[in-house]
This record gives C-alpha cells, sequence and structure tokens, in this order.
C-alpha cells in the first residue's frame, strides 16, 4: 500500500518541522514547502494526495495554493491562526483548522480528507499501538521528543488538553 503523500506548507520554521515529523509519524509521505511559490512550483513537478497549507504565508495567501490543488485534482486543507481577522465567510469554501489545533484534530481532519488515496501505510497492529501511544500525556513522551514536543505542554493545558497542540 502506497504512502499518501502530503504537501505541507507552512512558514514557521519552529511548527514546519513539528507538523513534518507528526505526518512522518503517522506514516504519510510528507514533502514541505515555507511560501506560496515554493508550493506552486512543487504542486506543478510532483503528484500529491493531499496539501495542508497555512493561509498567511510571506509571499502570499495559502488560499491561492489549496485553489490551484483543487483545480489540479488535489485535496487541500487549510489552517491558520488569523481566523478571528478575516471576513465572515473567507474559509467557507476550504477545509479548514484554526490554530491552535491538537495534533488528534489534524491528523483526523487528514484521514477525513475524502480521497480514496489518503491512506495510512500501516498494519492494524502497528495502528493500535500508535493510537494508544498517542493517547498517554504528552509529558510522557516529551523528553524523547527529537523535535521539542515538551514546549506544547502549557499550550495544551492552556486549551484544555493532554494532546499535543500546535
Amino acid at each position: 500500500m502506497a504512502k499518501a503523500r502530503i504537501l505541507l506548507v507552512e512558514d514557521d520554521p519552529d511548527v514546519r518541522p513539528l507538523l513534518e515529523h507528526i505526518l512522518i509519524t503517522e506514516l504519510y509521505s510528507a514533502t514541505t514547502a515555507d511560501s506560496v511559490a515554493v508550493a506552486l512550483s512543487l504542486l506543478a513537478r510532483q503528484p500529491f494526495d493531499l496539501v495542508v497549507c497555512d493561509v498567511n504565508l510571506p509571499d502570499g495567501s495559502g488560499l491561492r495554493i489549496a485553489d490551484e490543488a483543487t483545480a489540479a485534482g488535489v485535496k487541500a486543507l487549510v489552517a491558520t491562526g488569523h481566523g478571528l481577522s478575516l471576513e465572515p465567510g473567507d474559509l467557507a469554501q476550504y477545509n479548514y483548522l484554526l490554530k491552535p489545533l491538537p495534533v488528534s484534530e489534524l491528523v483526523a481532519a487528514i484521514e477525513r480528507a475524502p480521497a480514496e488515496k489518503i491512506v495510512r501505510a500501516r498494519s492494524f497492529d502497528f495502528w493500535v499501538d500508535v493510537q494508544l501511544a498517542s493517547t498517554r500525556r504528552i509529558s510522557s513522551t516529551s523528553a524523547s521528543s527529537p523535535i521539542g514536543l515538551r514546549n506544547t505542554e502549557p499550550m495544551a493545558s492552556e486549551v484544555g488538553t493532554s494532546c499535543p497542540v500546535i
């Protein structure tokens, strides 16, 4: 079974590797971009099953990437930390998430992406192990995280969840 190919577009240099790590841990194939220009170039050259992109990028709107992806037959999921500053209805035509978001919400949104190709390359036993591991408190796994999940603990408690929050 082939891994779903996800283009992750995030300009924050601290958040991008964290999201990439999460996608890889969930057994997706992740390619990253930090701008609209890089993302559009990758979309034109490589096949993807899903695009996950930030809305506010240094060289334009991630909504342009979502529109281009959709026009090319690629599903898109947008995320923004500026949802309250957008006009009502700006995100109505998109599958979107508001930041900060628990990792479980990101993974659930990717799993809900209405595309037959969005599948994980894993056996059922491994899936159960990952699900059990993800239900443990973040503090029990933060010390082993190579990219600093420990720093998400204050945010997780602030939004009332024991899941890592991005």
